[in-house]
């Protein structure tokens, strides 16, 4: 009696507790199925309900719509001029910002302000010529080793143009502010390439690349060391003017082909193992490769006026840079330094290194 009484109990006390889901398996999914398509609609209708099956074809309807409406290439290409350039805005940028004035990264509103800020900052790093004289150890001769050298490891690693030429720029202003020992050239070289690879490059080469590419001659903390000294020395001041930058403002001005911006641009990384030609500011060399360009290509007039008006340089200002830089061009073939020439014979630079030899 004592155990049929405590079975009555506990079913008993069982029956108050509260019900937890006492709804069959295919209601408890219709419910939950129905809880989770109020949260983005906030109704409380079941979703099978025809209403809602309705608004759903309705919907895919709308999508096939849109996609037959959306434009192709070709209406794209034949589409009239954005409304945008008749802005009061767009007619006070400079003539040639203004067809860029849809493209984000052109920031044509700036871009004349960006070029001028990028003339007062290429006068501010420029470093003298004379800086060798300082250097017990290193010689002229040693640097445009090292130069040539960089432009194959530059190669190798498939850097952009802007990182070889801040390169080159933290590698001069090094040397002109700390004595080096000739056997420690080499780590300087790389240590700046890796400096100029992190401030330009989305994913530059790790420490362990630049200890493979000198076969191991400096560990990975001699090179971290190196970085360290690089950076103090130069008061952590990395930005600066690359003639490339100026290039790609000129072109824009003159219609060129790629072959010709390649052969402009063949004639500026000439002038990297040239230790005399730094004495040139960066958009200097820029102007005085383009007009070269052009002298080579037969444009008429060599130097417009439009290039004139823009980069501020008159034909008798940049003529003599011109005349170094063709020296050099003429000298190239047998010149026992040879990486850049090797570069732009590839295809990918439209052979121009073989067209002007």
């Amino acid at each position: 009696m004592q155990t049929r009484s405590r079975r009555l109990q506990v079913q008993e006390d069982a029956e108050n507790l509260p019900l937890r889901n006492t709804k069959q398996p295919e209601e408890r999914k219709r419910a939950a199925f129905s809880d989770l398509t109020n949260l983005g609609t906030g109704g409380g209708k079941d979703l099978a309900g025809p209403a809602k099956t309705s608004k759903i074809s309705t919907k895919k309807v709308d999508l096939q719509r849109a996609e037959e409406s959306r434009p192709t290439s070709a209406s794209v290409s034949t589409a009239p001029a954005p409304a945008a350039l008749s802005w009061d805005y767009v007619s006070q940028l400079p003539e040639i910002d203004q067809p860029d004035v849809h493209k984000v990264q052109a920031v044509a509103e700036y871009a004349a302000d960006i070029y001028q800020y990028l003339r007062d900052r290429e006068a501010v790093l420029q470093v003298k010529d004379d800086y060798m004289k300082n250097q017990q150890d290193v010689t002229e001769k040693m640097r445009m080793i090292l130069v040539d050298w960089l432009v194959e490891v530059h190669w190798k690693f498939k850097l952009s143009a802007e990182t070889l030429f801040l390169t080159v720029h933290l590698l001069d202003r090094y040397l002109s502010l700390a004595p080096v020992r000739r056997t420690k050239l080499q780590l300087v070289g790389v240590t700046c390439m890796l400096v100029a690879s992190k401030h330009e490059e989305i994913y530059p080469p790790e420490i362990k690349d630049f200890v493979h590419v000198t076969d191991k001659a400096y560990t990975k903390q001699e090179i971290l060391d190196m970085e360290v000294a690089v950076l103090n020395m130069l008061d952590f001041k990395i930005t600066s003017p690359s003639p490339m930058a100026f290039l790609q403002r000129m072109v824009k001005i003159q219609v060129c082909t790629p072959e010709h911006v390649s052969l402009a641009h063949y004639l500026l990384e000439l002038t990297l193992c040239h230790y005399r030609s730094i004495r040139h500011p960066p958009s200097h060399l820029a102007s005085s490769a383009l007009f070269l360009a052009n002298k080579i290509m037969k444009v008429s007039p060599a130097w417009s006026e439009a290039l004139q008006e823009q980069t501020r340089y008159t034909e008798t200002q940049i003529k003599s840079c011109a005349k170094e830089m063709c020296a050099l061009l003429q000298a190239a073939e047998k010149a026992s330094l040879q990486a850049v020439r090797k570069k732009f014979s590839q295809s990918q630079f439209h052979r121009v290194a073989k067209m002007v030899a």
